[in-house]
């Protein structure tokens, strides 16, 4: 079976300097993205990231925000670990479950 993009160990270790050099000022997007999602849920909250792959949201979000639980979902499970480094990083790992999905392929 040929290994999916994101299943590629060194893909993954390259995929953090992929959007902070992409998209401008993409560190305050996701703490303006964090206080927009607060005011909707307050401070004691459940939020599903879906493509959480990376952990860059679930970082910013859990260091933000330690009294929110968080479900982490990816199709990609080397991203997924990457995603559990981040939050062993800043000691969140408690704070976040996984889940690893792939949609089934069907013909169309």
């Amino acid at each position: 079976m040929k290994q999916v993009h994101f299943e590629n160990p060194d893909v993954v270790r390259r995929y953090a300097q992929g959007p902070t050099a992409f998209v401008p000022a993409y560190e305050q997007m996701q703490r303006m993205t964090a206080q927009l999602i607060k005011e909707g849920i307050g401070e004691v909250g459940e939020l599903l990231v879906l493509g959480a792959g990376g952990g860059f949201e679930l970082e910013v979000f859990a260091s933000l925000q330690s009294q929110w639980r968080y479900t982490g979902v990816d199709p990609a499970a080397e991203m997924l670990n990457a995603a559990k480094a981040r939050l062993a990083a800043i000691d969140a790992s408690e704070l976040a479950s996984w889940l690893y999905y792939r949609c089934p392929r069907r013909s169309i």
